[in-house]
């Protein structure tokens, strides 16, 4: 059985541990995705390609998203770091240390 203190390390905030479990509201990421389509005048589907297309849909109908799929979009799409969509927001949830389950 592990010592209370190598428990509480193991438990201690790191950017990873949130990342998949972690969420954000995806209001924010919905609508630069929305604004940056109409930009360039292409529909969702065509500028996030079928797999995107998927997490968008699922962002959409959670209201949330994972930081993880909130960093592939900000990558992958908008070339964006996720702080400049959720500023300190986006600090807090990747350095909370997620709930257990």
């Amino acid at each position: 059985m592990p010592e209370p203190a190598e428990e509480l390390r193991s438990r201690e905030a790191s950017p990873t541990m949130g990342a998949d479990r972690n969420r954000l509201p995806s209001g924010p990421l919905l609508e630069a995705i929305r604004r940056l389509a109409h930009l360039r005048h292409e529909s969702l589907r065509e500028l996030l390609g079928p797999e995107l297309f998927v997490a968008y849909c699922n962002a959409h109908a959670s209201s949330t998203v994972s930081l993880v799929t909130l960093e592939r979009f900000c990558d992958e799409v908008l070339g964006w770091h996720p702080r400049m969509l959720y500023g300190d927001a986006y600090d807090q949830a990747a350095f909370r240390v997620p709930d257990p389950g």
